[in-house]
C-alpha cells in the first residue's frame, strides 16, 4: 500500500477544507447533501444519513471528462466544417463541369449547325446541276412567228424640241439689259451711305433704351430688320429709275433677238427631222430583214430554220461542257446530235454526313446512285433541246434527238450512244407539265430508245444512220 494523507478542517458551519497528497479541496452543505470543489472539478453528494447510499456527480466544466468534451466537439465541428467546404469545393467543381460540358454542347451545335449548311449546299449543288435544264425549258408558242412575220410600226425613241416661247425669250432679254444697266450705272454711293445711316439710327435708339445684353441683342435685332428695309427701299426707288430705260432698250433690241431665236429654233428642228429620218429608215430596213427572215421560218425554209435552231441551242447555259450539231433535212423535221458530258464530270463521286463531333465525314457514293443521277441529266437535257429547238422551228412537227458520250472500250475512250428518241410537238408544248416531269419516264412513254441494266448505267444503244450527216 503507498502512503496517504489527508486531513479536514472545519472552517465554519456546514464548511470544511481537506488538505491531502492530492491536493487540497473545500466542501459545504448540510448532512446528505453537500458540494466539493478540487483540481478534479465540482463535484455534488446526495446520500441518506446513517445508510452509506449516496448518489456523486461532477458538476464542473474544468475536469479532464469536461476537457476531453469540448476537444471532441471542437474536432467535431471540425470535422463539419471540413465537410461543409468539401461540399462546396465538390458543388463548384460539379458547376465548373455544367459550365464547361454546356460550352462544349454549344460549339458542338456550332460545329453540327456548319457542317449541316455545307452539306446542304453541296447537296443542293449537286441536285441544281442535275436539274439544271427545268428552268430553262420554255412553252412553245403556237402563233409567235406568224405574228412575227408583220411589219410594226416606228416608235421614235428621241423626243422632239420643246415649241418656241416668244415671251420667255423676251423677259430673257428684258433680264441682260438690267444687267448690263447696273454694271453701267451701279447705285450711287450717297444712297449707300443712306442705307447704313437708316440701319444705324433704329440700333443706336435700342442701346440707349435698354442696356446691357439686352440693349446688344435689340440693337443687332434693329440694326437688320431696318438696314433691309432701308435697301428694299433704295433697290424700288432705284429700279424705277432706270426700269424703263431697261424695257425701251429691250424693245429696241428685241426684232434683231426674235430673228435670231427663230433661225436656231428652226435649226434645231431640222436636225431633229434628219436624225428622225435616217432613224426610220434605218428601222425600216431591220424590220424588211426581220420581217424576211420570220417569213422564211414560217415557210420553212430549211437553211433559215437550221440557222435559228442553232442559234437557239447555242444561248443555252449549262455548267458543264457539251456541243450539238443541227440538221434540218425538211421543214418538218429537226435532228440534233448532242455531245453528252461523261458521268465523272457531272456527278459527284463522294457523300458527306456529320459526325457525332460536329465535323464532315466523306464516302464513295454508291454507283448505282450515280448512274441513276446521270441518267436523269441526260433525260432532262434531251427534252431541254427538243422543246428549244421547236421553239426555233414554227414549221417543225417532231424533233429526233440523238446523244452519245465518251466511254472505255477495249482500253480506247470512244463514243458510245445512249438515247435517241423523237420529240412531237403535241407531247412537250407545255413547260408547266415538262419543269415538274421524270424525263425518264417521258422519253419512255415516247418510245424512246434508253435502257439501263440493273445497276442503273445507261446501256448503249443502236447508232442513227443521219448521226453522221448532223
Amino acid at each position: 500500500m503507498g502512503l496517504r494523507f489527508r486531513k479536514s478542517f472545519k472552517l465554519c458551519p456546514g464548511v470544511r477544507t481537506t488538505l491531502s497528497l492530492s491536493g487540497v479541496s473545500v466542501s459545504a452543505g448540510v448532512p446528505g447533501a453537500r458540494v466539493t470543489a478540487s483540481k478534479r472539478g465540482l463535484m455534488s453528494t446526495l446520500g441518506i444519513p446513517g445508510t452509506g447510499i449516496y448518489y456523486q456527480q461532477n458538476l464542473s466544466s474544468g475536469g479532464k471528462q469536461s476537457q476531453a468534451a469540448v476537444a471532441a466537439e471542437a474536432r467535431k465541428q471540425q470535422r463539419a466544417e471540413q465537410r461543409r467546404v468539401a461540399a462546396e469545393q465538390r458543388q463548384m467543381q460539379a458547376e465548373q463541369r455544367r459550365l464547361q460540358a454546356e460550352q462544349r454542347r454549344i460549339e458542338l451545335e456550332q460545329r453540327t449547325q456548319q457542317s449541316m449548311t455545307l452539306i446542304q449546299q453541296y447537296e443542293s449543288q449537286q441536285k441544281g446541276l442535275v436539274d439544271c435544264w427545268r428552268a430553262q425549258v420554255d412553252s412553245i408558242p403556237p402563233s409567235a412567228y406568224a405574228d412575227a412575220a408583220a411589219l410594226r410600226p416606228f416608235v421614235p425613241q428621241e423626243k422632239p424640241p420643246a415649241p418656241l416661247n416668244l415671251p420667255r425669250e423676251k423677259n430673257r432679254l428684258a433680264g441682260e439689259v438690267r444687267k448690263e444697266y447696273l454694271a453701267r450705272q451701279p447705285v450711287p454711293k450717297l444712297f449707300l451711305v443712306c442705307v447704313g445711316a437708316g440701319a444705324l439710327l433704329p440700333a443706336l435708339a435700342a442701346l440707349l433704351l435698354f442696356s446691357g445684353f439686352l440693349g446688344a441683342i435689340c440693337a443687332v435685332f434693329a440694326y437688320g430688320v431696318s438696314g433691309a428695309l432701308a435697301w428694299s427701299g433704295v433697290v424700288w426707288w432705284w429700279s424705277q429709275e432706270f426700269e424703263g430705260k431697261v424695257q425701251a432698250e429691250a424693245t429696241e433690241r428685241w426684232p434683231d433677238r426674235e430673228k435670231s431665236v427663230q433661225r436656231e429654233h428652226q435649226e434645231v428642228i431640222a436636225a431633229y427631222q434628219e436624225r428622225l429620218q435616217e432613224s426610220q429608215q434605218q428601222w425600216q430596213r431591220l424590220e424588211l430583214d426581220r420581217t424576211e427572215w420570220a417569213r422564211q421560218l414560217v415557210d420553212g425554209n430549211v437553211e433559215t430554220l437550221n440557222e435559228a435552231v442553232s442559234s437557239s441551242l447555242s444561248d443555252l447555259d449549262f455548267p458543264f461542257e457539251t456541243s450539238c450539231r443541227t440538221c434540218v433535212p425538211e421543214k418538218t423535221a429537226v435532228l440534233i446530235d448532242v455531245d453528252l458530258p461523261e458521268l465523272e464530270d457531272v456527278i459527284f463521286t463522294k457523300s458527306m454526313r456529320v459526325k457525332k463531333d460536329g465535323s464532315i465525314s466523306e464516302r464513295n457514293r454508291k454507283q448505282s446512285t450515280r448512274n441513276e443521277e446521270y441518267a436523269q441529266l441526260v433525260a432532262g437535257l434531251v427534252v431541254l433541246l427538243g422543246t428549244t429547238a421547236l421553239s426555233s422551228a414554227p414549221t417543225a412537227n417532231r424533233v429526233v434527238v440523238a446523244g452519245y458520250t465518251q466511254r472505255l472500250k477495249r482500253g480506247t475512250m470512244a463514243d458510245d450512244y445512249v438515247v435517241v428518241v423523237s420529240l412531237p410537238r403535241s407531247s412537250i408544248a407545255d413547260a408547266n407539265t415538262l419543269r415538274g416531269c421524270d424525263p425518264i419516264g417521258l422519253l419512255k412513254e415516247l418510245g424512246a430508245s434508253l435502257e439501263q441494266t440493273q445497276t442503273g448505267k445507261l446501256k448503249s444503244v443502236q447508232v442513227p444512220d443521219w448521226a453522221a450527216f448532223a
